[in-house]
């Protein structure tokens, strides 16, 4: 939460300094630079800076969430493949192959949970073949 009102509070306040800095310099405003035309801009850009917040807040707060997702959220681990899973419960029953499937699904759920590797896809359970 912190970070998104970093983004609001910082966001509008650099970009509305650049966007008009960009805007003044391309109509040719910048010909002579002095002091006197450095105060101006400073003093057009706080005289708008209200408006840079009215329509710089929004676009702000996107762009602090889209730093949250690419920076903070974990990344999922890998996937259980169909045709591993299908390799995996080759020649069981229907019954004893749901109940294989469930049981990789669960130890791949608790190994994210747990930050561990997913488990390997082979063989199924001692359990399972017991019951065959």
């Amino acid at each position: 939460m912190k970070r998104y009102l970093v983004f609001a509070l910082v966001g509008p306040f650099v970009g509305g300094f650049l966007l008009l800095l960009t805007t003044t310099y391309q109509s040719g405003y910048w010909a002579q630079t002095n002091l006197g035309e450095v105060g101006k801009l400073f003093a057009v850009f706080f005289k708008s800076l209200q408006y840079s917040y009215l329509f710089g807040f929004l676009p702000s707060l996107m762009i602090g969430a889209v730093d949250d997702i690419l920076i903070h959220v974990r990344r999922i681990g890998p996937v259980l493949r169909h045709d591993e899973l299908r390799a995996a419960t080759q020649g069981l029953a229907r019954s004893a192959a749901h109940k294989e499937v469930t049981r990789l699904v669960r130890l791949a759920v608790e190994a994210l949970r747990d930050g561990t590797p997913p488990p390997e896809i082979g063989r199924p359970g001692r359990l399972l073949e017991a019951s065959r």
